[in-house]
């Protein structure tokens, strides 16, 4: 009789997996699950490898991949991401404007109570008067 831990397959480094491949995992053949229980649980968790960065999700599952489940039972959940949801940017990024003779440039926005940005800006027009 083999042990459970003498069948495992060797374990991946988690420098060599995807951002989570764990959760990916497909339920073992031991567990004891109906057929209907083991078909839900198989494509949720397929779905989760197709979800987009934007995607509304339910427990890590993306909801695109329920919308058919109540009508049609386990059978409907859906595992490939439907095209209308695929984005695409077509704006423009605008180039780069350096001041002349700058080597690094930055900007930076502080929020600071009203009075010490008051006191900041007049200390400054006398300072220059």
């Amino acid at each position: 009789v083999q042990h459970s831990r003498e069948r495992e397959k060797p374990k991946k480094a988690l420098s060599q997996k995807e951002h989570g491949e764990d959760l990916w995992q497909m339920p073992s053949k031991d567990l004891k699950l109906i057929e209907d229980e083991r078909i839900f649980i198989e494509r949720s968790k397929l779905a989760m490898r197709q979800k987009g960065v934007t995607d509304d999700t339910v427990q890590g599952v993306p909801t695109w991949a329920y919308k058919d489940a109540l009508k049609e039972g386990p059978q409907g959940v859906r595992t490939d991401r439907p095209p209308e949801l695929s984005y695409v940017y077509n704006g423009q990024i605008e180039d780069e404007k350096w001041e002349e003779n700058a080597n690094f440039q930055a900007s930076i926005v502080v929020q600071v109570p009203v009075d010490v940005a008051f006191d900041y800006v007049v200390g400054r027009t006398q300072a220059q008067e």
